[in-house]
């Protein structure tokens, strides 16, 4: 009779690591700079963003 499973063989099947820190968690999938430029242009100002981002080919402002 196989009854009811113990803990101590269901725990390493259920194990996964749960990020609670936001910001770690979505750097976490970064997988460029282009998804990078993602989160910044989301979470900075516009004249803020627009000003850093549209730096000219020699990266002069």
């Amino acid at each position: 009779m196989a009854g009811i499973p113990r803990w101590s063989d269901l725990a390493p099947l259920l194990q996964f690591d749960v990020e609670f820190n936001r910001r770690r968690a979505r750097l976490s999938r970064v997988g460029d700079v282009y998804d990078l430029r993602k989160i910044a242009k989301r979470r900075t100002p516009t004249a803020a963003f627009d000003y850093v981002d549209g730096a000219a080919q020699a990266e002069l402002t």
